[in-house]
């Protein structure tokens, strides 16, 4: 929201995410006046559509997002679930959406006055704002390459279901999830000094806001003073290069190479489906014609509703930059504030996609719960669930039921199990019941 008297406006990020005009942690106090501002003007988010995203429609978002983020990184880390690099990798993504979400929750109660008009909140709100979008944007970037990630491997599990057997040693595993959290801190790091920004003090010093400019253009060296500081040309170049390599790196790059990764897991797909087709029995084909429609839906769904969620806010800041657009007030900025509203979405809905949408995670999840929750197990609910997705200690009873049909197949049950255990109850009966697969080598990763 911008400020109504033009001191400073929230931004957005090339990672999708509210930035802000904010002041820095070394900002002082540094101006006290006898003016006092009216409560309209002291309000975060004057503009009714900010408002109301950020007072209605983000709370149900972090509520959504907070409780299935943190149900999939409990079951994804329990003993239940198989030790594989798609899991690992599907943990972290919830991981980083969590972190996301919360480092977000500060701008919501921005946005209720008995928050922002607390002296305390208010001071804390102004002086970490621009730090907590900065660790924002980081989050979100990881979980994008993180998403990244688990199309690849899942791609791979799918072209060599053996894959799944190699799960990775910890020291390749901190490796690749440290180079993806280096990484992305550093494309996101310009955030937490992209502005210049000083608090003031008004009113005999009884009410608090914030004086924030570009650290990119020219500016008052201080609240209320004529003297100009200029940014220097490399300060001017890093900004500009930072926010289009952050676009393009972090948002579209990603966007293409997770829909070109779902069209080949799909082509593979088929592929082993046409494969199976021939010489098989009917239930059997038919069976693979239902898995197969049901995975296309999923990729589908999980490749468009990455491109929309992720996609327009970052158009909107290259827009930003090629039209200059400065005052908060610029319609644009209410544009902003909806493709903003899509990245939370998106955080919010990818437990949905990822996780939910399989069968076997589903089974492992009610194992998990009925376990901790003994109890639960026995209510008529618990019981009815229990009927539908009964458990082994290595798999749903559909695995095993896919395992029994599978069992002409030449490979050994251990083998089978991990295909099995590979990456959820979409791919598992089209590894398990194709009889072209092959044994891949053990050393193969």
């Amino acid at each position: 929201g911008s400020f109504a008297d033009g001191f400073s406006s929230f931004l957005t990020t090339t990672t999708s995410l509210p930035s802000t005009r904010t002041p820095s942690a070394e900002s002082v106090i540094s101006s006290t006046l006898a003016m006092c501002m009216a409560d309209e003007k002291l309000r975060m988010f004057a503009d009714p559509v900010k408002s109301s995203i950020w007072r209605f429609i983000f709370p149900v978002q972090f509520t959504l997002g907070v409780l299935g983020n943190a149900l999939n990184l409990w079951v994804l880390t329990s003993d239940d679930v198989p030790n594989n690099i798609a899991n690992d990798l599907l943990a972290a993504v919830s991981l980083c959406d969590l972190a996301f979400l919360l480092a977000m929750l500060p701008n919501s109660l921005a946005a209720f006055d008995y928050f922002i008009f607390s002296p305390r909140y208010r001071l804390f709100y102004l002086d970490m704002r621009i730090h907590l979008s900065g660790f924002a944007n980081w989050m979100s970037a990881a979980a994008i390459w993180f998403i990244l990630a688990v199309s690849i491997e899942r791609l791979l599990v799918v072209r060599n279901p053996l894959r799944s057997k190699h799960y990775w040693g910890g020291s390749r595993r901190a490796l690749v999830v440290g180079a993806i959290f280096i990484a992305t801190g550093a494309l996101t790091f310009y955030h937490h000094f992209e502005f210049d920004c000083e608090i003031i003090k008004l009113c005999n010093g009884t009410q608090t806001q914030a004086m924030c400019f570009p650290a990119s253009e020219p500016h008052p060296i201080r609240y209320g003073s004529r003297e100009m500081t200029e940014p220097l040309p490399s300060t001017k170049l890093y900004m500009h290069a930072s926010t289009v390599f952050n676009a393009v790196l972090v948002v579209f790059l990603p966007i293409l190479f997770v829909c070109v990764l779902n069209i080949g897991l799909l082509q593979t797909l088929r592929t082993r489906a046409a494969e199976l087709g021939v010489g098989s029995e009917q239930i059997t084909a038919e069976r693979m014609k239902r898995t197969t429609t049901r995975v296309t839906v999923t990729v589908i769904a999980i490749a468009l509703c990455f491109s929309l969620t992720q996609g327009p806010s970052a158009v909107m800041v290259l827009v930003e930059m090629a039209i200059g657009f400065k005052e908060g007030s610029h319609p644009l900025y209410t544009v902003m504030s909806l493709t903003n509203c899509l990245v939370v979405m998106g955080k919010t809905i990818n437990f949905l996609l990822f996780c939910l949408s399989s069968a076997h995670f589903r089974s492992k999840c009610l194992s998990v719960i009925f376990r901790k929750f003994p109890r639960l197990q026995q209510s008529c609910l618990g019981q009815r669930f229990s009927e539908t997705f009964a458990t082994h200690p290595r798999g749903s009873i559909r695995t095993i039921r896919s395992t029994r049909l599978g069992a002409s197949l030449l490979m050994r049950p251990e083998e089978r199990t991990i295909v099995e255990d590979a990456d959820g109850e979409a791919y598992e009966l089209m590894m398990t019941e194709s009889p072209s697969l092959s044994p891949v080598s053990k050393n193969g990763a």
